[in-house]
């Protein structure tokens, strides 16, 4: 059945902005790329792109953000730190009024509906359902893409960290359908202990010729839940949890620090002049040529012998821009969407 009215429809909606925001054009800054570029690294970003070791801010009150816990080779980064208010800002949207028309009914069924290609691939990753998000989250909302470049049965991992505060019962029984649905399809269960934290892993049925290896990993403790296709993510989310940072976190990273720092003192223009506040944004992080590769890998494109294209960018030079990023007002005064874009093409 499709999700007739706009306030049910929110949830898959905006899990469609979070996808398409990351191929969203933005404003070239910096000096022109070098064409000419670096021999071709295809072992993912390098490792060693962190800053001086400052310990990254958190929340006022306390609340580490996702930027924090996830490590530097993350690829890409989307990110709400009030998800119920940017839901909110979305409802006052002209383009949120749209799931309202009848012609765009057979549309959203097909990608939005209970059986619909997108929530059926969110959820078949990490167990949660856009909907999940909608109903659970309190705060920020985060999902992360990581590349595994030397796993080749795993090469590529999702990772969502959602602020649950406030709604742990309704958490809890949000994990315990997850668990029914996934034993009842065929699902192992295993329960992992990891610095003091109980991580549920389930390895899915495997299908006759399947070469690589599926997970879901879940674990809340009353603040997040943190879901991911790959156990050793949450793992590593649980402990730079009880250290209060990643050792090498995303936000020490020196490309993310170069693009949040433009991006922040544009935003501080609009808020300035009047614009919403940060609660009805949507933040992202991308380095662009990792990224393609999981894009990639998720669409399962195999070119065979053929040349894959990100590995001829990357020779090409394109490998001269090291990151990207943006923020997506939604609900400003004069525009339904507004997107502020900074890419980051170091000499």
């Amino acid at each position: 059945m499709i999700l007739a009215s706009s306030r049910n429809i929110v949830q898959p909606l905006l899990a469609v902005l979070l996808l398409s925001i990351l191929v969203a054009p933005a404003k070239t800054q910096g000096p022109p790329a070098n064409t000419q570029g670096p021999p071709a690294n295809t072992q993912g970003p390098p490792a060693n792109t962190q800053g001086q070791g400052v310990r990254p801010p958190v929340a006022d009150d306390g609340f580490i953000p996702a930027q924090n816990l996830l490590p530097n080779s993350t690829a890409g980064l989307v990110r709400s730190i009030d998800f119920p208010g940017l839901c909110d800002a979305w409802q006052r949207t002209s383009i949120s009024k749209l799931a309202d028309e009848p012609a765009m009914e057979p549309l959203l069924e097909a990608y939005l509906g209970d059986s619909g290609l997108l929530l059926e691939r969110f959820q078949s990753r990490v167990g949660l359902r856009p909907k999940d998000l909608y109903d659970l989250a309190t705060g920020e909302v985060a999902i992360g893409w990581l590349p595994f470049p030397n796993d080749a049965r795993m090469p590529t991992a999702m990772c969502i960290i959602a602020d649950i505060r406030g709604n742990e019962e309704a958490t809890q029984a949000v994990v315990d359908r997850i668990d029914r649905e996934l034993t009842e399809d065929g699902a192992t269960r295993k329960d992992v202990s990891h610095r003091g934290a109980t991580i549920q892993v389930y390895q899915p049925k495997t299908k006759p010729g399947q070469l690589r290896i599926e997970q879901i990993a879940i674990m809340h403790d009353g603040e997040r839940i943190i879901a991911s296709d790959r156990e050793s993510v949450v793992k590593d989310v649980v402990s730079a949890l009880k250290e209060g940072v990643h050792p090498s976190c995303l936000a020490c990273a020196t490309d993310f620090e170069d693009v949040s720092r433009q991006l922040d003192d544009r935003f501080a223009m609009d808020l300035d002049a009047g614009r919403p506040d940060a609660k009805s944004t949507l933040r992202w992080f991308v380095r662009p040529i990792a990224m393609a590769r999981i894009v990639r890998d998720l669409a399962k494109v195999d070119r065979g012998k053929k040349i894959r294209v990100v590995d001829l960018l990357e020779k090409q030079g394109f490998d001269a821009v090291a990151a990207c990023g943006g923020i997506v007002t939604v609900g400003d005064k004069e525009f339904d969407l507004l997107h502020r874009g900074f890419i980051l093409a170091p000499p």
